[in-house]
């Protein structure tokens, strides 16, 4: 949309009322509003405070060591996307098994339980883990977390 022609503003003009259209100038700010709009609602990054964090995070043993300091998630194309960090507090390497449940706009799960998967946060590192749902209906998760303490 580098150039505008009278043609092609006109053909999307918006009367204000009986007899008046809106200025060349009024018709481009719309359109750049609306565009902003769309691209926002469309890559829109929720970046999570540590309140909400714990409201995604299921935890199945008590470790202090390992923690998600970190929950993205992103829906683009009807696909959701999540990104988690895992931080080790400790000194030492921790294991970590994880997985995903999938959930709709009502929180149904949409998709069987998925297996353990196992990572090593190394002493004192972060680990990132990047998935997307096995399913186009799943627009919600929980991350359920298992580690063993050392």
């Amino acid at each position: 949309m580098d150039s505008v022609t009278e043609s092609n503003v006109e053909r999307y003009s918006i009367p204000c009322g009986p007899t008046e259209r809106l200025s060349m100038y009024s018709k481009r700010r719309i359109t750049v509003a609306a565009l902003s709009l769309i691209v926002l609602s469309t890559l829109s990054v929720a970046a999570p405070a540590s309140g909400l964090i714990s409201s995604k995070v299921e935890l199945t043993t008590s470790n202090d060591n390992v923690q998600v300091t970190d929950l993205r998630a992103v829906q683009s194309d009807r696909l959701l996307r999540v990104q988690a960090e895992l931080t080790n507090f400790s000194p030492y390497n921790q294991q970590v098994y994880y997985r995903f449940k999938w959930l709709d706009k009502n929180g149904f799960t949409v998709w069987d339980d998925e297996p353990w998967k196992p990572m090593i946060v190394y002493g004192s590192q972060r680990q990132i883990i990047n998935v997307s749902p096995p399913s186009l209906f799943a627009t919600d998760f929980r991350l359920v977390l298992h580690s063993s303490q050392r």
